[in-house]
């Protein structure tokens, strides 16, 4: 495996501190403040890079799906999205990626839907959450229960956690 929790950790810090010295000077950015909105989205593109070296040419990453997609009921669609599609050998995931976890217990209310709506449209997806941090316990604790405990990966928190990652997708049948 070219990864583990640590060289995630360091790719990203290598990625945010290139999106941020490219993005700070435009013209436009007032603040050179970026970090907060900015690490989330580098988060998930580090993960999304890392994801495709490490399982070469099987896999394929869709950003932000709609879930839309899916329909509820009377020709109805659904809203949000999760932040990547994978398909790895036929093998379909839905991932949830967070820097920092959630902010309130009802955050999972939403992905609990998301859930309920996986599972009613019987396609084969599998939904999973990782974070790079999650400090609230509670909190990580509510996202074992709604997504499962073996589909939570905490980067910060788990050592081992990008491993098993990787191998819930590349065994999972």
């Amino acid at each position: 495996m070219k990864y583990d929790n640590k060289k995630i950790e360091e790719e990203f810090e290598k990625n945010f501190k290139e999106a941020k010295r490219v993005l700070t000077p435009l013209s436009f950015c007032e603040t050179i403040e970026v970090d907060k909105s900015l690490k989330g989205w580098v988060f998930e593109q580090t993960i999304a890079k890392c994801l495709l070296e490490e399982l070469n040419s099987d896999i394929k990453i869709e950003q932000q799906y709609k879930f839309s997609s899916f329909e509820i009921q009377d020709g109805k669609k659904s809203r949000g999205s999760a932040d990547l599609a994978i398909d790895y050998n036929g093998r379909k995931f839905l991932v949830e990626i967070k820097f920092s976890g959630i902010f309130s217990g009802r955050d999972t209310e939403k992905y609990e839907k998301y859930q309920e709506l996986i599972k009613k449209q019987d396609n084969g997806f599998r939904y999973l959450y990782l974070s790079k941090r999650e400090t609230h316990e509670p909190y990580a604790e509510k996202c074992r229960n709604v997504f499962g405990k073996e589909n939570v990966f905490l980067l910060d928190n788990v050592k081992g956690d990008w491993e098993r990652f990787i191998k819930s997708i590349i065994t999972t049948k």
